[in-house]
């Protein structure tokens, strides 16, 4: 078993940064401040001058810039974004190298904070707010899954809170500089090179299924869907199920205890609810919900009102991004539509209550259509 970390992760944060504010990049980018550090990366606002819009700057970090693993892995994350076109995944606009040899991406300018930010200080979110967080970022989880791309980092720290131009809270995938091509139409050469260097491996233990702590590779979409779980548990009851600061001691918890159901931690959770996770949280993949269609879908009578409208925009959003069958006519992108309406309360069935949820026969359908074994808020949350 190996331990989980970041061999890429500068230990202290003394070197000079690279974002300087008043600098311009390139002869476009007017430099603000830094928002954001992280072990790998610098973050900064900007202005693109000739448009006059606002973007984020990520930079490599200096000390990383010479380590060949650390750029690959940088332009993974670049690319990997890139292809995305859902509005739950942070776009990235271009890549490019600064004159000091520091590689950068220019990316969507977001202002709020990540859901592990929130859960900090506001505390556990409430169970719709908590499940319409988790149905927007399937809906880019969902496309990338389509495209062959299994993010492998999913957690509160990697979904981003903000707001659409209408005021409407909106949450964004980040991050995803450790996603892995699965499908071999799809593969690309950065999914060939090593995520492993000596006894260490990447991601975060305790939202890592037990295949993905076994070895980083052995994973598929349900491994995402896995994370998903943990995210969903951890957003309502303020705590993941299986603690542990290295991939062994998660690894052991799971294999050894169960997780304490949601209905249990707090009486006011669904039954249905709490199983829905537990079977996100299942030991074996195969007893895990089969994609993220299925997931959405299984989540509908705990969401919003327009919930059902997600699952179908995921599987408009699958069904666009595969491959037609032969004799099969593309769905047009432009028929996807989301309309408001009310979060106020769930649409769930009473607690206990198993049956399908309204919207569950029409979902599957449509996932019914997709290609067989291919990898594939309204509630003001203050």
């Amino acid at each position: 078993m190996s331990l989980v970390s970041d061999p890429c992760e500068a230990p202290e944060d003394t070197e000079q940064d690279v974002l300087i504010s008043g600098a311009v990049i390139q002869g476009k980018y007017l430099v603000h401040r830094v928002i954001g550090r992280g072990g790998m990366c610098i973050v900064g606002s900007a202005t693109h001058i000739g448009l006059d819009y606002l973007v984020a700057l990520k930079v490599l970090r200096r000390s990383l810039s010479l380590n060949p693993e650390a750029v690959l892995r940088f332009m993974r994350e670049a690319r990997s974004a890139a292809r995305l076109k859902s509005e739950h995944a942070a776009h990235v606009f271009d890549v490019s190298v600064l004159d000091t040899g520091e590689p950068f991406m220019v990316m969507e300018h977001l202002e709020g904070q990540d859901l592990g930010a929130a859960l900090a200080s506001r505390g556990p979110f409430c169970t719709v707010e908590a499940v319409e967080c988790i149905l927007q970022a399937c809906e880019a989880i969902g496309e990338a899954h389509a495209s062959g791309i299994v993010h492998r980092d999913l957690k509160p720290a990697n979904l981003f809170l903000t707001l659409r131009a209408d005021g409407e809270p909106q949450v964004k995938v980040l991050d995803f500089g450790i996603a892995t091509a699965v499908s071999g139409l799809d593969r690309e050469p950065e999914a060939e090179l090593p995520l492993t260097r000596g006894s260490t491996t990447f991601g975060t233990p305790p939202y890592m299924a037990p295949e993905q702590l076994c070895d980083p590779r052995d994973v598929d979409e349900r491994s995402d869907i896995y994370a998903l779980g943990v995210t969903l548990y951890e957003l309502i009851s303020g705590r993941v199920p299986f603690e542990g600061q290295s991939g062994a001691e998660v690894y052991g918890a799971a294999l050894t205890q169960r997780p304490v159901p949601l209905n249990e931690l707090d009486p006011r959770v669904p039954v249905a609810l709490a199983a829905v996770v537990a079977r996100c949280l299942a030991w074996r993949r195969m007893d895990r919900y089969a994609n993220v269609s299925d997931l959405v879908a299984a989540l509908i009578p705990f969401g919003p009102v327009r919930a059902e409208q997600y699952a179908q925009r995921v599987a408009r959003i699958i069904d666009c991004r595969r491959p037609p069958l032969t004799g099969e006519p593309r769905v047009d992108p432009g028929a996807a539509t989301l309309n408001g309406g009310s979060t106020s309360a769930p649409r769930a069935n009473p607690a206990g209550d198993k049956a399908n949820p309204p919207g569950r026969k029409r979902a599957r359908r449509a996932s019914d259509r997709r290609r067989p074994r291919k990898p594939g808020v309204g509630s003001v949350l203050a």
